[in-house]
């Protein structure tokens, strides 16, 4: 289980019936901001939050594959308050975050590690963002280490499949459309790879201990 941590994500990254479920969605909502913030450089602050809709929709999918049921959109009440929750709680995180790293890097460090899950446990049980905190604490110390370093690993392995890509229109100094199409690589490994990994270990933690924080 520990060793397939990478293995999974990609494994998942390149599930068809994922790709063919998601992709529709984050077409809408995060090429369609991003396709606006080409030209509107304002607009960026705009992807990051369909970015957090995107999220609730994706874990929702990856429930549903898990469980074996047909995978429903939830509705647009259901996803705009699961990203207000979410956001909040990711905020309160990052202050904390934020703080740890002023008064020394290690112990920001640490707070990254113990506070990996708190996206994913706010987004399914609806947790304040205090008991997310708390839970993803605990539920860290299975493999928060590993998710932290593999997490690096990671980011620079999607940053550098999708570079190629994306220098194409700066060298290029092609239209919007294209440098539109070059963008999404980079995008979907983002907005989609990195909360693929970030599920396939928190689904990992879950099974060292059967989940009994969550109870």
């Amino acid at each position: 289980m520990r060793n397939n941590l990478l293995k999974d994500t990609f494994r998942l990254l390149i599930d068809t019936k994922i790709i063919k479920s998601i992709f529709p969605s984050f077409l809408l909502l995060i090429g369609t901001s991003s396709l606006f913030a080409i030209d509107i450089k304002s607009f960026s602050l705009i992807v990051p939050i369909c970015g957090l809709l995107l999220f609730p929709i994706l874990m929702t999918l990856l429930r549903s594959r898990d469980n074996d049921q047909s995978f429903v959109i939830p509705s647009i009440t259901i996803i705009l308050k699961k990203s207000w929750k979410i956001f909040v709680a990711e905020l309160i995180t990052f202050l904390t975050i934020f703080l740890g790293f002023i008064c020394f890097v290690v112990p920001g460090i640490i707070l990254i590690k113990r506070y990996v899950y708190v996206g994913m446990i706010c987004e399914e049980q609806m947790t304040g963002p205090l008991d997310s905190m708390r839970k993803s604490a605990e539920l860290s110390t299975n493999n928060g280490w590993r998710v932290f370093l593999y997490g690096i690993v990671i980011a620079f392995l999607f940053m550098y499949l999708s570079l190629p890509l994306s220098l194409i229109p700066e060298i290029l100094k092609v239209n919007t459309v294209l440098e539109f199409i070059c963008n999404l690589p980079y995008l979907y490994l983002i907005y989609i790879g990195m909360n693929l990994f970030i599920f396939t270990a928190y689904k990992q933690a879950l099974n060292m201990n059967n989940s009994p924080i969550l109870k």
